[in-house]
């Protein structure tokens, strides 16, 4: 299924585009190091975090590919992210988490004092929750939808949400709590297998701020028409949710006519569906 708006989309500069994203990739660590030396003017070096867009590069380039109905290249390129990026900062390790989840070539698990992102890698990556309040919030909703589509947050209780033990301040986990991610993943007020309404406001809401972002990025016709959008064209995170709720099959099935159905939700949903034939098909990691 194609993403709306991406049907005029030419395919012979779609493949180039996704070859330039591709190629930027690759060379994106040396570019990053060349650029950092001439900026030091021959100056002694100091040591420097090296943070390398690759990880960005490639999720553009998948992104692409998603847009346009090439559900198997664009999970080709997740899977190479996997395994070709190292992420090295904290929100570049998020899309590198929600990423695998959905390639199930990643496992994230919320702790007490932190979030654990066990990958291809041989060493776990912990990362402990900010002191800031709001980057930790921020951070949170990335991780929390991760979690839940790894299949961590339902296999056992975790000590993430025992107040005594957790370390993020009471104010960045009550605005966790409050979030729309939250409040789509956890239902609380559902009866008898039925989703709440409040469950579905939460949906709702996601799928149509998701479709406004679209719509606006829309309206810069040259950098749409061109296939560099001025922002993500795919929703990762509710992208996440809907592979979480598909691998529970708990309220899935249960959602014809319960929620406005517009069109980025339509193709949302179904790329949740493929992706998920796809990782049980082959999977890489445990699922």
């Amino acid at each position: 299924m194609r993403l709306f708006g991406t049907e005029h989309w030419s395919p012979q500069n779609l493949d180039a585009e996704i070859a330039f994203e591709l190629a930027f990739a690759r060379q994106a660590p040396s570019l990053l190091e060349l650029v950092a030396t001439a900026d030091r003017n021959d100056e002694p070096a100091e040591p420097r975090q090296r943070i390398s867009e690759s990880i960005f590069a490639m999720s553009r380039a998948a992104e692409l590919a998603f847009a346009s109905g090439n559900t198997d290249t664009g999970y080709a390129i997740c899977l190479r992210m996997i395994t070709e990026t190292r992420p090295a900062s904290p929100m570049q390790l998020a899309l590198y988490a929600a990423v695998g989840t959905l390639t199930g070539t990643v496992e994230v698990r919320l702790e007490a004092k932190g979030v654990k992102i066990d990958g291809p890698s041989e060493k776990p990556v912990f990362l402990r929750w900010p002191d800031d309040s709001a980057f930790a919030t921020v951070l949170s909703r990335h991780f929390f939808v991760a979690a839940a589509a790894s299949g961590t947050m339902f296999k056992e209780p975790s000590d993430f949400f025992n107040s005594e033990e957790r370390s993020m301040k009471p104010q960045a986990f009550a605005a966790l709590v409050a979030s729309p991610e939250f409040g789509a993943i956890i239902d609380r007020g559902h009866e008898a297998g039925q989703p709440s309404r409040a469950w579905l406001q939460a949906i709702e809401a996601l799928e149509y701020n998701y479709l406004m972002r679209l719509k606006l990025m829309q309206q810069d016709t040259y950098h749409w028409e061109t296939m560099q959008p001025r922002g993500s064209i795919i929703d990762w995170s509710l992208l996440c949710i809907w592979t979480a709720h598909v691998r529970s099959g708990e309220f899935a099935a249960r959602l014809s006519g319960g929620v406005p159905q517009n069109a980025a939700a339509l193709f949302i949903r179904d790329l949740a569906d493929e992706l998920w034939l796809k990782r049980k098909a082959a999977p890489s990691f445990k699922i």
